[in-house]
């Protein structure tokens, strides 16, 4: 299984998202998207970390989520195409290793889907979620020689990795990705 040496920088993305049609995982993530969404409460505050060009934030607002929604992500090309798809919501340009405990003032939801196996020091990321936060996510099952630093073949890969960082409540298989529904620790930096 081919990994990533090292983390793909965002002009890696924006050439990705840049392409007509957008990026080929684009249609792979739907069944993921809607497996998040269906987790979301009407009135959740929802920070999305890795959020791309705004898919996710497009099927929240058509089921009915139309509280605070905000998308970060490091590509100008992402976030540019999220504003477009999504102008009710906000989106900023953000590099996941800058994020900072402020960052989750009020939030009730952090959506990590399909990000976690990009990010060199993901420990670091799920530390400085508040304790209590419902986070939802995903990795992948499988390498990408490209951009993925990290996979997860089976389930208790995800449970060893990140056991002291979230309660898991749920755990499945969708798509080829493990999808978890947990409870930060806020085990702190």
């Amino acid at each position: 299984m081919k990994l990533a040496e090292k983390a793909a920088g965002p002009g890696w993305y924006d050439e990705i998202y840049s392409q007509e049609g957008g990026s080929a995982g684009e249609k792979y993530v739907v069944p993921i998207h809607r497996w998040i969404a269906e987790r979301v409460k009407e009135r959740d505050v929802v920070v999305d970390l890795g959020c791309g060009p705004g898919s996710l934030a497009h099927l929240l607002n058509d089921l009915g989520h139309h509280e605070d929604y905000t998308g970060y992500d490091f590509s100008n090309v992402a976030v540019k195409k999220a504003r477009k798809k999504c102008p009710w919501y906000s989106f900023a340009r953000k590099d996941l290793r800058d994020v900072e405990k402020k960052d989750f003032d009020g939030v009730d939801v952090a959506v990590l889907c399909e990000v976690l196996e990009h990010i060199e020091d993901d420990l670091r990321l799920l530390r400085i979620l508040p304790p209590g936060i419902h986070v939802l996510g995903s990795v992948p099952t499988f390498g990408g020689r490209h951009c993925h630093l990290r996979c997860f073949p089976s389930m208790m890969d995800v449970v060893d990795r990140y056991r002291e960082d979230l309660v898991f409540k749920e755990i499945c298989l969708v798509a080829k990705s493990w999808c978890f529904n947990a409870i930060a620790m806020g085990v702190g930096v």
